[in-house]
């Protein structure tokens, strides 16, 4: 498995003021100071290390993690989880919380099936934003999935653009999410010129433990999924979830030492 190393802590990237604290919900503003203070060495008994960033999994098995982002499109995200219920494939989802607000119903169908995991509350680039807001944007996205679809919210994060700094890292450890995921193979979706032939190749550059990048915001996507499917099974790959791939992720740390799941 491929994955980032954790720097050293250093000082904090961002300066957080007490009139900005004094503008949010108090819970969140002493989560965003803690893992403030944290970060800039100011609390040298609570070690905060930054999520661990993962771009695929092991390569002793020839599995690979589909991954399924955003869901703009209702009508898309529908589409692709049919396919794969009918093709007895399976994949992560990683909605953008207020698309599983705005449409619960949607995300309900999905979520019988599949495991549904955070990507924010609005596609925010976090590396653009403070602490607090950072916090903001995770733990509400979390919130809307532990209410919509419960059974099926896993704790598994994906940054949007998959813009990560070591702050960001941090803060993810301090609400929980001790990796976060990236990806070794995409279809390529997001190229509005790309044809569904150009998808379907894209998506098919995955070896054994490939996380594979998706989105379901064009019905493309959906037709791309067929002939990627078709693609992966040919070359005796099966499809596993992100748990199935990597098991659970690592424990939090508790100050002294300790862990907790």
């Amino acid at each position: 498995m491929v994955s980032a190393p954790a720097p050293a802590p250093g000082r904090a990237e961002v300066e957080l003021t007490r009139a900005a604290l004094g503008r949010v919900r108090p819970a969140v503003a002493i989560a965003a100071f803690v893992t403030l203070a944290s970060v800039a060495g100011t609390l040298p008994a609570v070690a905060v290390p930054p999520a661990e960033i993962v771009f695929d999994g092991p390569s002793d098995r020839r599995v690979v993690a589909l991954t399924i982002d955003d869901g703009y499109s209702e009508e898309t995200c529908l589409r692709m989880a049919a396919i794969l219920r009918r093709r007895g494939a399976t994949a992560t989802f990683f909605p953008v919380g207020s698309n599983v607000a705005g449409h619960p119903g949607v995300w309900r169908s999905i979520g019988r099936d599949f495991p549904i995991a955070n990507h924010t509350a609005n596609h925010a680039l976090l590396t653009h934003l403070g602490p607090v807001a950072i916090v903001e944007q995770v733990r509400r996205a979390r919130r809307i999935l532990e209410r919509v679809v419960p059974d099926a919210a896993v704790p598994e994060f994906r940054a949007p653009g998959g813009a990560l700094s070591r702050q960001v890292r941090r803060i993810l450890t301090t609400e929980g999410y001790t990796r976060t995921l990236l990806w070794d193979a995409t279809n390529a979706d997001t190229d509005l010129d790309a044809s569904v032939g150009a998808m379907v190749r894209a998506g098919l550059r995955g070896g054994p433990g490939s996380i594979v990048l998706m989105h379901c915001n064009r019905p493309i996507s959906a037709s791309a999924l067929e002939g990627i499917i078709s693609g992966y099974r040919v070359r005796g790959y099966r499809f596993v979830t992100i748990r199935e791939l990597l098991g659970p992720p690592p424990a939090r740390p508790r100050p002294g030492g300790a862990q907790h799941r």
